[in-house]
């Protein structure tokens, strides 16, 4: 894992902080995802509804976009409309 300054881990805190409430609030019911940590690893999966683990592209980045990738997955799996990140939908209604 790369070595990260005070303000580089704030920021990925903050956006996993972020993703796990878009989660919370797109995922489809039934559906699970569980971040594991260990010691010099950290990953993301996705259970569906029957708890049998989902293969999906973890996208490469963060754990926050990991976790978003992983809620994208599951909605395409319902055939669920995507949903805009948090930032995008208040742009909309600004207009």
């Amino acid at each position: 894992m790369p070595h990260l300054s005070q303000a580089q881990r704030e920021t990925e805190h903050q956006e996993m902080g972020a993703a796990v409430q878009y989660a919370a609030e797109c995922l489809p019911v039934g559906w699970e995802i569980w971040v594991i940590v260990e010691h010099g690893n950290a990953e993301v999966r996705l259970y569906d509804p029957q708890d049998d683990q989902e293969q999906f592209d973890p996208t490469g980045g963060h754990l926050g976009d990991e976790v978003r990738a992983a809620v994208a997955h599951a909605r395409g799996c319902e055939n669920m409309p995507p949903v805009a990140h948090r930032a995008d939908r208040r742009k909309r209604s600004k207009r």
